[in-house]
């Protein structure tokens, strides 16, 4: 969704390799896989494409255009310039088939954008939800990949791109669908093929809509890309300038005016607080930059010590006898296995049960089974027994995620049930272990 800015730069060359380079260079930043970058670029030719279009686009004239210029736009753009390291890095983490990887996934795209182009030949008769359902839209596993994004935009774009308003309510409301991604890049698609005045009054009613016209008109006019020299001129803005953004906020009026690190001034309106959890003040304040963006700044802090016994306090009286129902926020039953793969298929391939987290250490289905190894948690035998005897002893886990550790953790040691895992902390939330009346292990752990 961040490339516009590139394409729109680099328009007027008749080579879109520096356009390649600098979308490559973007997108790297946050996602290294070749889906991304292909799709980033595929959609990025199509952007350029529509750009440098000044007669009429034909029906499905944008498939075509992208798919006859892939050998603009599939190469793997040479960087070494601006990211020394970075494929050296994705070969290491690729083990050494970042290339090959690359090149599966251009043959990918270019067969969902072949699907793409059967689907217009529909003409009239082409079904938006079978066509984006072929490109594989609907398909939690896939559907927000960059490849697929690509071409179903693209796809959408070229369908509608002599009615652009019905383009986006077709990508906005694509149930199962990444839809925001969606009706983004299509938007922008279509804003390039046919200009803005189709948005009449829509683009009105968009916050800072000036601003944001603003900064297209100055990228729009800008005469060259900056150098490599300038790039790295740009200020850092460090945590302390942060900071003292923060500082002046908390001594601050309704229509004070303060300094921004970039050095732009902004007109204060707030602070307004926010409810919260019983340990947080949020604070926050909406400010008004001279050049029309608006900006919002929130302050997140714990609570006074004080306050925070008093909330103990209150968990304490909780945990009393007057505890009648634990809040419990998920609940699902661990099974410990002991061929890990043969068991993720059993229970994802034969039962049919949809995965919803898959790791080297646990599998977690829908309706509440997660799958771990039969050595997930030895030290319930407080590392006595060998691990055959612990494997022989190992029993379902019932876990619960609940509000209400303490008090609950209190009551099971009145009641003489055995605690077999104190309370403890685990990747930042607590949790512990005990027995019930027939040994099996029951986990209650913090919610978030």
């Amino acid at each position: 969704m961040r490339i516009m800015p590139h394409v729109l730069l680099g328009a007027d060359s008749s080579d879109f390799q520096e356009t390649a380079r600098n979308i490559v260079t973007n997108g790297l930043i946050s996602h290294g896989h070749p889906r991304a970058l292909v799709g980033a670029l595929a959609y990025g030719y199509a952007l350029w494409c529509a750009f440098r279009q000044h007669g009429t686009l034909e029906y499905g004239g944008l498939i075509d255009l992208t798919l006859e210029g892939q050998k603009s736009w599939t190469p793997l753009p040479v960087i070494d310039d601006i990211c020394p390291t970075w494929f050296e890095a994705a070969q290491k983490a690729s083990s050494n088939r970042y290339e090959s990887s690359w090149l599966s996934t251009v043959h990918e795209l270019l067969s969902l954008l072949e699907t793409s182009r059967e689907a217009i030949k529909q003409g009239a008769l082409a079904i938006d939800h079978e066509a984006l359902d072929r490109i594989g839209c609907f398909d939690p596993k896939v559907s927000s990949a960059g490849t697929i994004t690509a071409a179903a935009v693209i796809f959408l774009a070229s369908r509608y791109a002599a009615d652009p308003i019905h383009g986006i309510l077709a990508a906005a409301f694509a149930p199962g669908a990444d839809t925001d991604t969606l009706a983004s890049m299509t938007g922008a698609l279509l804003g390039a093929i046919r200009g803005r005045d189709w948005l009449g009054d829509y683009s009105e009613h968009v916050q800072d809509s000036e601003y944001l016209r603003s900064l297209a008109d100055q990228i729009a006019q800008a005469t060259r890309v900056p150098s490599q020299q300038e790039r790295t001129q740009l200020v850092s803005i460090k945590k302390i300038a942060l900071d003292a953004v923060i500082s002046k906020l908390m001594k601050s009026q309704e229509g004070d005016t303060i300094i921004l690190p970039d050095s732009r001034e902004a007109k204060i309106s707030g602070p307004q607080k926010h409810t919260s959890g019983s340990t947080l003040d949020v604070v926050s304040w909406k400010l008004r930059t001279g050049d029309g963006q608006t900006l919002y700044v929130k302050r997140i802090t714990r609570k006074t010590r004080q306050r925070e016994a008093n909330a103990t306090d209150r968990i304490r009286e909780a945990s009393s006898s007057h505890l009648r129902n634990i809040q419990v926020v998920n609940s699902w039953v661990k099974l410990p296995v002991t061929n890990f793969e043969k068991s993720r298929a059993f229970y994802r391939d034969v039962i049919g049960l949809k995965t919803q987290l898959d790791s080297s250490s646990k599998v977690r289905f829908e309706g509440g089974i997660e799958l771990v190894p039969k050595t997930y948690a030895s030290d319930l035998f407080n590392g006595k027994e060998n691990l055959e005897e612990v494997k022989s002893k190992w029993r379902a886990i019932v876990l619960l995620e609940t509000r209400t550790l303490e008090p609950v953790y209190r009551k099971i040691e009145e009641s003489g049930a055995k605690i077999q895992t104190p309370m403890t902390e685990k990747s930042g939330r607590r949790f512990f272990r005990c027995l019930d009346p027939d040994d099996n292990v029951l986990e209650l752990l913090e919610s978030r």
